[in-house]
């Protein structure tokens, strides 16, 4: 079984190889180039020198953060088209996973098989685990490349914890795959052919990956709040190393109404001992609000960047659970109803 597996996967396990090459002739001399701009432009010392600091002052802040934009303005796009690296666990799911049994069932050979002593489960057992293996590897080493090249656009441009990018750090993109080949062989077994197997894990996968992204990671745990006073004679702004996942931000008036959402004012108050005063209404980083009443305050609404792991660990169980249970379905699929 093993040997005949091999056989009959092993284009696609070449593929896969190749594939794995040619992305790492991609990222590795890009990724070193980008690490290299990183350091030489300043964006990396400075945002070191902030700190760990979960506030820092405004001016050091917004210098930081000028410094940074000169680095992100040349990689933009790059964070963009890396998004594209999220598909390949769903490509995975269509191309390895809804073959591996509706390609033997569309064209029968799975019963000259079942003739040679070889019980159903143990046969589909050994197909899913040794494709699955092979994935496995292969997801590994695109988990691997993908973290270690996004990590100076995760520290300018782009949020470790927002949409699109969580999904391509840490262990998440391996569960994803696992998830879509194990989805990918349960629906070849309900449609017992190759391209409806596709079309339904296309559409499952997406399905299933919408609603955890956008209704289940968003409240997995309550987000946390900080509060700047408005009116302060030293503004201070979150601090930009630390890579929080900002929800949302609003200015809010003393009694808790809000005054602007989705932006940040100050009032500046006049050092002690300063004799002049603050222009009237003189206002920092807002979208034209202006000061409030005294007791009025910026408002930030965040998942802290320190909850990562926990996130990363929770949404790869998930997909792990729900491999899992696709995978014991397909086997009572396979002894009940396959034929």
């Amino acid at each position: 079984m093993i040997w005949l597996t091999w056989r009959q996967h092993r284009k696609q396990a070449l593929f896969g190889l190749a594939g794995l090459a040619v992305l790492a002739a991609v990222l590795i001399p890009t990724g070193n180039r980008m690490r290299d701009v990183f350091a030489s432009s300043g964006a990396r010392g400075c945002l070191d020198a902030l700190g760990g600091a979960q506030l820092v002052a405004f001016r050091a802040a917004q210098e930081c953060n000028s410094t940074v934009e000169r680095f992100a303005d040349g990689y933009e796009t790059w964070a963009y088209g890396g998004v594209l690296l999220m598909f390949l666990p769903l490509l995975a799911g269509m191309f390895w996973g809804a073959p591996v049994v509706a390609r033997e069932v569309e064209q029968g050979t799975h019963r000259l098989v079942w003739t040679q002593d070889v019980s159903r489960t143990r046969w589909f057992l050994v197909k899913v685990g040794l494709v699955g293996g092979g994935v496995l590897l292969l997801a590994t080493g695109y988990a691997l490349l993908t973290n270690w090249w996004l990590w100076p656009l995760t520290r300018t441009l782009v949020v470790p914890m927002d949409y699109l990018i969580f999904d391509q750090l840490g262990v998440v993109p391996v569960a994803y795959t696992l998830f879509a080949v194990a989805l990918g062989a349960f629906a070849g077994v309900v449609t017992r052919k190759v391209l409806p197997a596709m079309g339904a894990t296309f559409v499952a996968f997406l399905a299933v990956r919408g609603v955890v992204e956008f209704l289940v990671r968003p409240n997995v745990m309550a987000p946390k709040e900080y509060r700047v006073a408005t009116t302060t004679s030293e503004p201070m702004l979150p601090n930009p190393a630390k890579r929080d996942w900002v929800i949302d931000t609003a200015v809010h008036n003393a009694d808790g109404s809000v005054k602007e959402p989705n932006g940040t004012a100050f009032c500046l108050r006049p050092p002690p001992g300063a004799d002049a005063s603050p222009p009237p209404g003189a206002a920092q980083g807002g979208r034209g609000g202006g000061c409030t009443a005294e007791g009025g305050y910026n408002l930030w609404t965040y998942q802290p960047s320190g909850r990562f792991t926990t996130f990363q660990l929770i949404e790869a169980g998930i997909f792990l659970v729900l491999a899992v249970a696709l995978v014991a379905g397909t086997v009572h699929l396979v002894r009940r109803r396959l034929s």
